[in-house]
């Protein structure tokens, strides 16, 4: 069935009886391997639910995967992670109140063939954060320092901040949503185990938390997270 993480890297990791589309597209995008977001496609569209079972153990119940999967107590579903990523920070005060910088930015990205896993703005709009595949990382700084060349030059673009060697974590749940404490719990864990976050991400729809660490708290973070 569908764990609660994966259980390579965590032990404690649990099946779960029912989960909504949702939930299993957020999972499988960040990493769940028993599930992928293409096959599910069909079946979410023609509202078909689907069972994940286990060929080993034909007797076991699984996980039952709908559009309303029944709501538990829990506010998570699960936690997922991504590995192989970079993270690029584009800094700069010109960037503040400066019409289209965004744009400017994903459009060179696009051009060049950069999937964009993941971004975090600040409201001041200093630094716009993205990340990415590592492999990628080579093909996307090339192309914005050439497309935001004139951005560069006048300074409105200080510097480019290059970090690899990252993992993103996702904790993923319908009922996280209007669910106070998620977050302090989430950073209180981390805290605890002296890990260090480079960047978040939550959209509106409150249903996932991301965050960038390194790639060596990677095992420590799920473990800390999933305990919690």
């Amino acid at each position: 069935g569908v764990l609660t993480a994966n259980p390579k890297d965590v032990k404690e990791a649990f099946v779960l009886p029912e989960i909504t589309f949702q939930d299993a597209i957020e999972m499988s995008y960040f990493g769940a391997e028993v599930i992928h977001p293409y096959t599910t496609l069909p079946a979410i569209e023609k509202n078909i639910p689907i069972r994940i079972k286990n060929t080993f153990n034909p007797s076991a119940p699984g996980t039952l995967i709908s559009a309303n999967g029944k709501k538990t107590n829990r506010p998570i579903t699960g936690i997922a992670s991504i590995d192989n990523v970079a993270l690029i920070n584009i800094e700069g005060s010109g960037m503040i109140g400066t019409p289209g910088m965004a744009s400017r930015v994903f459009v060179a990205l696009a051009r060049e063939g950069v999937n964009i896993i993941m971004i975090s703005q600040a409201s001041s709009e200093h630094s716009i954060c993205l990340v990415m595949r590592e492999g990628e990382v080579a093909h996307a700084l090339r192309r914005l320092e050439t497309d935001l060349k004139e951005d560069i030059e006048l300074k409105r673009i200080q510097r480019f901040d290059l970090k690899k060697g990252l993992e993103i974590v996702a904790v993923i749940g319908e009922n996280m949503r209007g669910t106070p404490g998620i977050s302090g719990k989430l950073f209180s864990a981390l805290g605890r185990e002296g890990i260090n976050v480079l960047a978040i991400a939550q959209g509106s729809s409150e249903r996932n938390i991301s965050i960038v660490i390194d790639r060596k708290d990677r095992e420590k973070a799920l473990n800390a997270i999933h305990d919690a």
